[in-house]
């Protein structure tokens, strides 16, 4: 299992170079966090068929059914925003309590064999991060900050 911080601008790109180059790499996820927006953007992605329906083979694509990298989801924890007086906007989340942001998306679902390689067993199982736990992720990491 490996557990890389992605840092790339362009997710796509890592996401794919990741999962294709033949590794045992089975998801990724990646991370991103906007300091100005107090926005928190987490990206699962996976190998999977571009649509429900199989391509056929071209010259152009000769094996058009293969998986490549794709988002599977989207997760975004923002700042709820209140109105102050004459009209102006402030964030709650500075200096925030969990119920200062706003989770959609969620819950991050990463399955157990597909982190681990292997079936889980007896009390294992995947690893599930609800909105209440991404909202503790995100208050702990503006606090941090």
């Amino acid at each position: 299992m490996q557990r890389n911080h992605i840092t790339n601008t362009e997710p796509l790109r890592e996401a794919a170079c990741r999962l294709a180059l033949g590794s045992e790499v089975k998801i990724v996820v990646s991370t991103s966090v906007s300091r100005a927006d107090k926005c928190i953007r987490i990206e699962k992605w996976c190998l999977a068929q571009a649509g429900s329906a199989p391509r056929p083979n071209t010259r152009a694509c000769p094996n058009g059914n293969t998986p490549l990298p794709r988002m599977v989801q989207e997760i975004t924890i923002t700042p709820n925003i209140t109105v102050a007086a004459e009209g102006t906007t402030a964030q709650s989340g500075e200096g925030a309590s969990a119920g200062s942001y706003t989770v959609t998306g969620a819950p991050l679902i990463l399955p157990f064999e597909d982190m681990f390689l292997r079936p889980p067993v007896q009390q294992e199982h995947d690893i599930v991060l609800t909105a209440a736990g991404l909202l503790k992720y995100a208050t702990g990491l503006w606090l941090g900050m």
